[in-house]
Order: C-alpha cells, then sequence, then structure tokens
C-alpha cells in the first residue's frame, strides 16, 4: 500500500514528532520529508517505505488514502513507541 504526503504529515501529528524526528528514525533526510509533505519531490520507494515502516511500529495504522489511526493493542509490545510519542488513540483523517 502506498502512502499520501497527507498520511505521512497527519501520522507525524498524531504522534507529536517532528519532520527532523521522522527523518532521524526512518534514516531519511528532513529534506527529503519535507518535500515528501509538500508534494514538491517524491522520494525513492525506499525511503517512503523507511517512513512507513517507523510509523507502523509506533502504533501508526494507515487507512484508505489519507487517513491515520493509532492501531489498537496487540501483544506484550503494543506500547512500545520511539521516543518523543503521544498517546493520544484519536484517528487523524
Amino acid at each position: 500500500m502506498k502512502v499520501s504526503p497527507e498520511q505521512v504529515k497527519a501520522a507525524r501529528k498524531l504522534l507529536g514528532w517532528s519532520q527532523a524526528d521522522l527523518a532521524r528514525l526512518a534514516g531519511v533526510t528532513e529534506q527529503q520529508v519535507r518535500r515528501f509533505e509538500e508534494r514538491a519531490r517524491v522520494p525513492w520507494g525506499a525511503r517512503v517505505a523507511a517512513m512507513r515502516r517507523v510509523f507502523e511500529r509506533a502504533g501508526i495504522e494507515f487507512t484508505g488514502v489519507f487517513g491515520v489511526k493509532m492501531k489498537a493493542a496487540e501483544g506484550p509490545d503494543s506500547n512500545a513507541r520511539p521516543p518523543s510519542t503521544k498517546s493520544d488513540p484519536q484517528a487523524v483523517d
């Protein structure tokens, strides 16, 4: 499943992450995150996949074309989140 710039931005906001936080955790540059969110440039598929993996590990579920929400708790590691996250379970569309 592809990830839209709107989903990346919404997921960051849901988690309370800055563009710099996402870049650091996904191993991409802050400029790549910013340009993707602004639709100024589409990064290589591997970079978008890295961002998606980071979000999914943090408990984000991508829904539809623009939506994101926190996954329901599943098992012993369900509360594991990277540093500087919020625990707000509300979905952002």
